[in-house]
């Protein structure tokens, strides 16, 4: 909870218009009217909090699954935003990672701004566009008792069509 004072500045900056739902470990340390919090089991391990939490969504939204500590640090184009959960939406990819992976990736043909995933990141613990159903199934059936452990077993997902978002023009950060 350290960190939400700048995730809620950041989202209420940028996300305005979004429905924003909340997986937490306690539902009292959580007051914000303009989220829906869902609480989680804390004595489950990483994985099995998320995909019980997720029982709770329909599994053909498509959400940004993100953590605390990855908030927004710009405006967002939201047309791009849009373009993008319309190709989760009509399962034209399956995610869409809101940073890039690596270099020498190669461009889609999908739109300007996606590049494929190395095969060692199909997904991992960053903003991601994709339907609730799919990161469900990711998180059932990727083996890990910790985030970390978890995270490096999706490097053996193989079905996922995922990709990357990054403008060439912009500026590379990190």
């Amino acid at each position: 909870d350290w960190v939400w004072e700048p995730w809620h500045k950041q989202t209420e900056e940028y996300l305005q218009q979004y429905e924003k739902i909340c997986f937490v470990n306690d539902k009292k340390k959580f007051n914000r009217q303009d989220y829906t919090v869902i609480e989680y089991d804390d004595s489950l391990i990483y994985r099995k909090r998320i995909s019980a939490c997720l029982e709770s969504i329909n599994p053909d939204d498509v959400v940004m699954f993100q953590h605390e500590d990855m908030f927004l640090y710009n405006k967002p184009q939201h047309s791009v935003l849009e373009e993008f959960s319309g190709l989760v939406s009509r399962d034209k990819v399956h995610a869409i990672k809101m940073c890039r992976v690596g270099d020498n990736l190669e461009k889609s043909n999908i739109h300007p701004f996606l590049y494929k995933n190395p095969k060692q990141y199909p997904f991992t613990i960053q903003p991601t566009i994709i339907k609730a159903g799919v990161l469900k199934k990711i998180f059932d059936k990727t083996p890990g008792d910790t985030i970390w452990s978890f995270e490096s077993n999706c490097s053996k997902i193989t079905d996922l069509k995922s990709y990357c978002c990054f403008n060439p023009q912009d500026k590379k950060r990190g």
